[in-house]
């Protein structure tokens, strides 16, 4: 399955921690679409537990997922870093950022969706 919400960005510079990858994403999506209001519901860079920085931290794998709250800020972000290493955000000619939309194990979204299901099930029979 693929999300259209979640996005996975490859190439980020080695100094960006999650923080960061997520203001870099909100960013992202309002130099592309001004006028809106991004919601990111979780990001993550993804980190080597055993390969440490300079400070004692795991050291980043140079990739990271992010999940919009909706399609139109994911396709924003999408659009305005994909390929463009003059987007800013450290991003050289030579590690160009690479976004895609991040393929789901199909077995969790079947789970969020029978547990969607079964709260709605819920809701109703309170009513």
């Amino acid at each position: 399955h693929l999300s259209d919400v979640r996005l996975l960005i490859r190439n980020l510079p080695l100094a960006v921690d999650t923080k960061k990858f997520r203001e870099m994403c909100r960013e992202a999506c309002l130099k592309w679409a001004p006028n809106s209001d991004p919601r990111i519901v979780h990001a993550k860079v993804l980190t080597e537990q055993r390969r440490l920085d300079v400070n004692g931290h795991p050291r980043s794998r140079g990739r990271g997922f992010v999940e919009f709250d909706n399609y139109a800020d994911a396709i924003a972000c999408l659009r305005c870093l994909n390929n463009h290493p003059n987007a800013g955000f450290g991003f050289t000619f030579q590690a160009r950022p690479i976004v895609e939309f991040a393929v789901e194990d199909g077995r969790v979204v079947a789970k969020r969706l029978r547990i969607k299901q079964e709260r709605d099930v819920r809701l109703r029979l309170k009513r």
